[in-house]
């Protein structure tokens, strides 16, 4: 997978060795978005999720309340539902951006002209080769790496909605378990009591443990996320501004 994203890294970098030797501005500024958006992406692979997993399964295994259970269950739900429309959303996107390229060879079958339509590829480096004689070859690579790009994004980014989710039903838990047990005034559940008080401290720890984890993985990584999403942002508006002048 690594693999895969440093095989476009490679000719990214290229484009931008050539374009400043060169002294090609336009050629600079189209092999930066990818650069940004491969190395952001990469970012998103430091994190503690091993760690994150370990005390979620530890949380399941404390739920011996079926309310409890069905607290968690609802609130993961939610989680998992808005996980779902943002993976179909940037599905959506990625498949809108793998098929552009392919518009000039639909267009020849669909509507055929005297000469081949010029073909644009998915992501503007340098490979060395012929673009027009490796088209297939240049795009399917294109393709895969594009589809490893937005896998390693949605995937990471889903888990992120997730564990969030599960943290803040531990903290419902825990509200729900104290209101419980305040309730309970009969001398006989004294034991019980106890039992959920020390269940209760149990859970708002790994709550707390998993808030920080969260905390100090995400805030690091999205703050260089963020920066490179800018950059990429940035140099892409410029392009676009190049363009219309033209």
């Amino acid at each position: 997978m690594i693999g895969s994203l440093l095989t476009l890294h490679y000719p990214g970098f290229v484009q931008i060795y050539t374009s400043l030797y060169a002294k090609d501005v336009a050629k600079f500024l189209e092999a930066i978005p990818v650069i940004t958006t491969l190395t952001a992406v990469l970012i998103k692979l430091l994190n503690h999720f091993e760690k994150m997993f370990h005390i979620i399964k530890k949380d399941w295994e404390l739920l011996n309340d079926k309310s409890e259970a069905q607290i968690l269950k609802e609130i993961t739900k939610e989680g998992k539902k808005l996980g779902e429309i943002y993976r179909t959303f940037m599905l959506s996107c990625m498949s809108g951006f793998i098929i552009i390229p392919l518009s000039p060879v639909i267009l020849d079958i669909i509507s055929p002209l005297n000469e081949t339509r010029h073909r644009e590829q998915m992501f503007r480096v340098t490979y060395f080769l012929d673009d027009d004689q490796y088209f297939y070859a240049i795009y399917f690579h294109s393709l895969w790496c594009a589809f490893i790009i937005t896998m390693i994004a949605v995937t990471i980014d889903s888990l992120y909605i997730q564990i969030v989710h599960h943290d803040s039903a531990l903290f419902a838990i825990c509200g729900q378990a104290l209101i419980t047990a305040r309730k309970s005034t009969d001398v006989d559940t004294n034991k019980t009591y106890t039992e959920w008080l020390r269940q209760c401290l149990t859970m708002h720890n790994d709550a707390l443990q998993l808030f920080e984890m969260l905390d100090d993985s995400s805030r690091r990584s999205y703050f260089f996320q963020i920066l490179l999403t800018m950059i990429g942002m940035t140099v892409t508006a410029v392009q676009v501004r190049i363009i219309l002048q033209l």
